[in-house]
């Protein structure tokens, strides 16, 4: 389990879907902090579902592709930073699922069904899908290369998807760096 709680930055997605999942899932929290062996800085978890009874544990990561201020590539599929991060908490009994931030700004109730769904797929606890039932269903949103997040920056993909939210506002994404 995290150590500390994370002094990270929380971006605008991750609040708003926060509210939503805990309609659904009322223990899930921002996530805490883990050290790393030989290194200055510790791993934060966007988001945090523990379950108690079987000690089932998901972190749960918002992927944009790329940063807000600086445009620069994040969360790309052929950065192995990424990976390495996945890797640390696999070994730790960790489920990871990365999320889109499109998805959350776009479908934050798909996304908590999606959850919902890994949950019972380990938990077997069928309870939980009275909850999300009436959810839509979660469409997929392919990973990005660093290439393509260069082009989505470029688009400006992501002040669009914000901006039809109402989260991009004066020229600027209001949301994690």
């Amino acid at each position: 389990q995290p150590t500390a709680e994370s002094n990270a930055q929380k971006g605008v997605s991750e609040v708003q879907f926060l509210d939503v999942l805990q309609s659904v899932l009322p223990n899930v929290k921002f996530g805490g902090e883990f050290p790393i062996p030989n290194f200055p800085h510790p791993y934060s978890m966007d988001m945090a579902y523990v379950d108690e009874e079987t000690g089932l544990s998901i972190n749960i990561e918002i992927d944009e592709p790329y940063e807000g201020k600086k445009k620069q590539p994040h969360h790309c599929l052929d950065d192995d930073k990424d990976r390495k991060r996945n890797q640390f908490f696999l070994e730790r009994n960790w489920v990871i699922v990365r999320l889109a931030e499109e998805q959350v700004i776009k479908n934050p109730q798909g996304c908590c069904r999606y959850l919902v769904e890994i949950i019972v797929n380990f938990t077997q606890d069928k309870s939980l899908l009275e909850k999300v039932q009436q959810f839509p269903a979660l469409e997929p949103v392919k990973a990005w290369t660093v290439s393509e997040a260069r082009q989505l920056a470029v688009w400006k993909h992501r002040e669009t998807y914000l901006h039809e939210a109402g989260v991009y506002r004066n020229n600027k994404i209001n949301s994690k760096q």
